[in-house]
């Protein structure tokens, strides 16, 4: 057999794995991020970058598949030849494939949105949305009607979401449209300032603060935004506060039945 012919051969032979482990990778990860993700809720941390060692699996698959795929074409071009119509494929396929895994979760989550429509969203969506920043998901959600005060499962709202994780884009949009400043989190009775305060985001903290947070909120332990922004040791965030509580003049200690 000539040897061109034999490397030729060789070559498809690997397209053909590398591709097939390409397609079979990537229709998973497509049934994460729509399917499952539908059904059993939204992963907060996503699909990509990878989480764990199977993702890095599946996607060293798909990488090899674009080498093998890359290296074909550079060779045919080197070689002054056509491509077979088999290799043209399975570039085609590996090339599909790779665009796939580089689509954001947001999207597919909208594509699903849109396909069942938004009465049948999940509460917890808007909630996971806020948190992960994904401003144009929710957006497309609280534009079709959805409650942007719902509650996930375990009492977490929106603006509560958006407060902890720090994402002030999202939180400007859920204070556009309507959000409570005041909407407690389940067992822990804190406000989105609070929340904020917690995690240390200043800029929030001021976010909400501008928008009429209350700085005299108190959580199930007593504690307000001053003293997280104490315990923190964030000398900005406490004159934040401290100016915010000097323009309401004194205070007095939230009563239990302020904070349900």
């Amino acid at each position: 057999m000539d040897p061109s012919i034999y490397r030729a051969a060789r070559s498809t032979d690997a397209g053909i794995v590398l591709a097939s482990a390409a397609v079979l990778f990537t229709v998973r990860v497509v049934l994460e991020q729509t399917i499952v993700t539908w059904v059993r809720g939204v992963e907060l941390t996503g699909f990509f970058p990878p989480q764990s060692v199977l993702d890095w699996i599946r996607l060293c698959c798909v990488i090899l598949a674009l080498v093998w795929a890359i290296a074909v074409l550079i060779l045919s071009l080197s070689a002054g030849s056509r491509l077979s119509a088999g290799n043209r494929w399975l570039i085609a396929v590996v090339v599909i494939c790779f665009a796939l895994w580089w689509i954001p979760y947001q999207q597919w989550k909208l594509l699903m949105v849109e396909v069942h429509g938004t009465r049948n969203v999940p509460k917890d969506w808007v909630v996971s949305a806020a948190a992960l920043g994904e401003t144009r998901l929710l957006d497309y959600l609280l534009a079709d009607g959805v409650d942007v005060n719902s509650r996930a499962q375990y009492g977490e709202s929106p603006l509560g979401a958006a407060a902890a994780a720090g994402q002030i884009q999202t939180a400007r949009l859920l204070l556009a449209r309507g959000a409570r400043l005041e909407n407690r989190m389940a067992g822990s009775f804190e406000t989105p300032l609070l929340e904020a305060a917690q995690m240390n985001h200043t800029e929030m903290v001021r976010l909400l603060l501008d928008h009429r947070a209350n700085p005299n909120a108190r959580d199930v332990m007593d504690r307000t935004a001053l003293d997280w922004a104490r315990m923190n040791q964030n000398s900005g965030m406490a004159e934040l506060v401290r100016v915010r509580l000097a323009e309401l003049g004194p205070g007095r200690p939230e009563s239990s039945a302020a904070r349900n």
